[in-house]
């Protein structure tokens, strides 16, 4: 929220995707848990089944592709798609992988992203245009409409991790 105080939407749009994605990776963990205890009749199969969802956090927390990772990544889209897949609230199964996708948009790099999102302040020379410039502080008229979905992201994050352990949106099946 101070990012979009200070017209920072680029800034805040990124830590407004990192916080659906770190939700998303939580709320994956904790259900992976919950069913680990609640799953297994005998004290060693729970044992192992924790042992498990163990090496299923140190992958989501020190995975990744580049050579030399110690572990391989754990797909934060899979993790999101596994959330909306499976709950019941519609409006986590309506918003969320539209809005996800619109932030994706907004932080990545791309053509797409800047052709929606972002005008380039131009200046003119005989020949055309002399400096195109992208910056974080200076958008077009989608700012108010980032900063919504900024403002929905960090909203449903917050609502969703403080309920994450006693989260009765998903069903109680093993992940």
């Amino acid at each position: 929220v101070a990012l979009l105080n200070q017209e920072n939407v680029l800034g805040a749009s990124a830590c407004a995707r990192s916080a659906l994605e770190a939700t998303a990776a939580m709320t994956d963990v904790v259900h992976r848990a919950q069913c680990a205890l609640r799953d297994h009749d005998d004290e060693e199969k729970t044992y192992e089944a924790l042992a498990e969802v163990g090496d299923y956090v140190g992958k989501c927390l020190w995975g990744g592709r580049a050579a030399g990772s110690p572990f391989p990544s754990v797909s934060v889209i899979t993790q999101l798609q596994r959330l909306v897949k499976r709950t019941d609230d519609e409006d986590s199964k309506e918003m969320l992988p539209a809005i996800y996708e619109q932030l994706c948009d907004v932080v990545h790099p791309s053509a797409t992203g800047h052709k929606i999102f972002w005008t380039a302040p131009t200046s003119f020379g005989d020949k055309g245009p002399l400096v195109i410039e992208l910056t974080a502080e200076r958008v077009n008229d989608s700012a108010a409409q980032i900063g919504e979905l900024v403002l929905w992201a960090i909203g449903w994050s917050s609502a969703w991790a403080v309920r994450s352990w006693e989260n009765s949106a998903l069903p109680s099946e093993s992940w």
